[in-house]
């Protein structure tokens, strides 16, 4: 079955498997200690695009937490104890960004070799995840470019930041990843990070 994005909600949770645009990331340089107040550095990331990679029952009871909505079935009780600290993102890259990127970590104007790139593109490399250039449903045509997921390239921001940078228009919800792709990039991720070092 050939790739086909779906449309994201245009309000709500976020979605595990969704993509998101222009995310900004403000990190701290200071020790992780007691400071004195207003001591606190920090330097701030550019996200060009991201995607989810928090679970959906995990951000559906966060965000109903969040905002006082009850469940269906619930008898009109709120969640409790759900809201997150923090939400997981991977950053995504378009093909000539990751090969940019590369040439970068290596010092080297070579990058990625064509055999290296070819493992990227065929999901053979356990460090990365490509998808391939498809539309997004009910979106008048609309593409996104093949693309890859760098595992070693995460980060984790906090749940109002999203919402809100949502709600000013900043942060644009682009498209879901729909199953059975959603599952196998999940498989590939949790397995990425359970890898254990031998001696």
């Amino acid at each position: 079955m050939p790739l086909v994005y779906e449309s994201p909600p245009a309000n709500g949770a976020l979605r595990q498997g969704e993509i998101l645009k222009n995310v900004f990331d403000h990190r701290s340089v200071s020790p992780a200690v007691r400071l004195p107040e207003n001591k606190v550095e920090y330097h701030q990331y550019s996200h060009e695009y991201v995607i989810v990679l928090t679970n959906d029952c995990d951000l559906d009871l966060e965000y109903r937490e969040r905002n006082n909505i009850p469940g269906p079935g619930e008898n009109g009780r709120i969640p409790q104890y759900r809201l997150l600290a923090y939400l997981l993102l991977c950053d995504v890259y378009a093909e000539e960004t990751l090969k940019a990127e590369r040439r970068g970590q290596q010092g080297s104007a070579a990058g990625m070799n064509s055999q290296e790139w070819r493992r990227v593109t065929q999901n053979q490399d356990e460090r990365y995840h490509c998808f391939e250039e498809a539309e997004i449903v009910n979106n008048s045509g609309a593409k996104l470019p093949r693309f890859a997921l760098d595992f070693l390239k995460t980060c984790s921001i906090p749940p109002t930041g999203i919402y809100e940078g949502i709600k000013s228009q900043e942060i644009e919800r682009v498209a879901l990843v729909p199953q059975p792709y959603l599952q196998q990039l999940t498989h590939r991720f949790y397995g990425f990070l359970s890898r254990v070092a031998l001696p």
